[in-house]
């Protein structure tokens, strides 16, 4: 997988790097957005809680990521969008145990 800053932009009144990236993976499917978060965190040189995956969007083995990097994780919780941030804990969660259906 290769990521290419396609747009970059230094937002100094949110603290942040806000960038457009295109990443390169033929022949597989759509990256998962903490793979992407990683890459972007060592490229940045910043740790990965500052990273936030706005979109990623995948055409012809192309996809486009739309992220934002935070120079401090207190401008990340007072300047982002809280489900952004929450976003990748969703499919972390385990399913509450079913009941079992009681024989009579």
């Amino acid at each position: 997988m290769e990521i290419s800053i396609k747009q970059k932009n230094d937002n100094l009144f949110f603290k942040r790097t806000d960038l457009v990236a295109e990443i390169q993976q033929p022949g597989k499917p759509t990256p998962k957005r903490d793979d992407v978060k990683k890459i972007l965190a060592a490229q940045f040189g910043a740790p990965e809680n500052q990273v936030v995956i706005k979109e990623l969007s995948t055409k012809l083995n192309s996809t486009t990521c739309t992220a934002e990097v935070y120079k401090d994780i207190k401008d990340l919780e007072k300047y982002a969008k809280k489900y952004m941030v929450e976003r990748p804990k969703k499919g972390t969660k385990t399913a509450a145990p079913k009941k079992k259906a009681e024989a009579k």
